[in-house]
């Protein structure tokens, strides 16, 4: 009868403990579920992508090189810090006492102007990794891998709260007209450029003097925007267009009464 006891006993503590640790399990898991989540983590992310197609003159080859963004967030809003970035050389590498210098490194400082990032132009395809400092905060690290052609996005994080999400809108404006001799001329041009939605802002649009991979760039929250612009005395155009996070879309103006396409 005692064996019996203590067998029962010894049960009942083995199935209170399991009762215990299924009960933790089932809350840990519950908590889990309905945790928020961000589209981008706490800590220091990167993420790249390659701008939609922006008019076109787009079945033209992009440039090589890539762009690098880099962005600096403390919890409190943008802040300024101190960036390095290291990656890989170029086909035609400088030299120190003769040797080749196998990594290209660079220099910058972050920007509170989400419309006037920090930008490293024209790198080479490859990985990069970037460190930056924010006052007492640990430094912040992260790897980005460049590829042909891409936007490359790098958020470091001094915080202790997620990154809020961000996307990017490309805007292009060209002219086309025809010329005394009769061929189209098409060409970039400089338009005035106001975007609206969850965000409002106002820029101008590239001229000739750049290529069509360097359009104008905002980076706004995600949501549908209107996108307006005007040229000269030319009817003012409207696109809509949508922006999600970790991505680009693309707005193209085209101005003037020809046929659109590259020169002759």
């Amino acid at each position: 009868m005692v064996n019996e006891l203590n067998l029962t006993f010894k049960k009942l503590i083995l199935l209170s403990a399991l009762t215990v640790l299924l009960g933790v399990s089932l809350v840990y898991a519950m908590g889990y579920m309905f945790k928020p989540k961000s589209s981008l983590q706490t800590g220091s992310t990167s993420y790249n992508f390659t701008p939609p197609a922006i008019g076109a003159m787009a079945s033209i080859a992009p440039p090589f090189r890539s762009k690098v963004l880099v962005f600096a967030y403390s919890g409190d809003g943008f802040v300024q810090a101190p960036v390095m970035i290291v990656g890989p050389k170029s086909p035609n590498p400088p030299s120190y006492n003769g040797a080749p210098i196998n990594v290209t490194a660079f220099n910058g400082t972050t920007s509170t102007d989400l419309q006037n990032p920090l930008m490293f132009d024209g790198m080479w395809p490859g990985v990069y990794y970037v460190s930056g400092t924010y006052k007492s905060a640990p430094a912040q690290n992260a790897t980005v891998n460049a590829a042909v052609g891409s936007y490359c996005d790098v958020f470091l994080n001094f915080g202790s709260v997620p990154l809020p999400s961000l996307g990017h809108i490309f805007v292009t404006a060209w002219y086309t007209g025809n010329q005394s001799s009769g061929y189209s001329q098409t060409t970039l041009v400089h338009a005035s450029v106001t975007i609206s939605g969850p965000e409002s802002h106002n820029g101008t649009t590239h001229g000739p003097d750049t290529d069509f991979w360097s359009p104008l760039m905002f980076t706004v929250a995600p949501g549908e925007y209107s996108v307006f612009g005007t040229y000269n005395s030319w009817p003012q155009q409207v696109e809509t267009v949508n922006v999600t996070a970790a991505s680009g879309s693309a707005a193209v103006f085209i101005f003037g009464d020809a046929p659109f396409g590259p020169p002759p």
